[in-house]
């Protein structure tokens, strides 16, 4: 997520990363520039909406964004047995999310 080149320099970690999906919010806390958090997703969609707010340590806001991420299916023990997993991924570039392969 923080492979955009607005966050060149110094960047105070841990970061906090806020997203929702179609309203639904979780949030994660990492040193890392990949981050997944968990939100719910509703199994009726195929595009859904997306916002990210990514805040450093003291506060500062250093990526407010939304846009619309593709809902994928990942089905860990095969096409006929459950869990049937959801997950939307998302990164930032120019500031913009964008779809981003998982």
């Amino acid at each position: 997520m923080l492979a955009d080149p607005q966050f060149r320099g110094e960047i105070d970690r841990p970061l906090t990363v806020r997203a929702c999906v179609e309203g639904r919010c979780g949030e994660a806390k990492t040193d890392a520039s990949d981050v997944a958090v968990g939100v719910r997703i509703p199994a009726d969609r195929e595009n859904v909406k997306v916002s990210i707010t990514v805040v450093d340590v003291d506060g500062r806001v250093l990526l407010e964004s939304a846009g619309l991420g593709r809902v994928q299916i990942n089905r860990p023990n095969g096409r006929e047995c459950p869990p049937e997993c959801r997950f939307v991924s998302v990164m930032s570039r120019n500031g913009r999310l964008v779809p981003s392969t998982a």
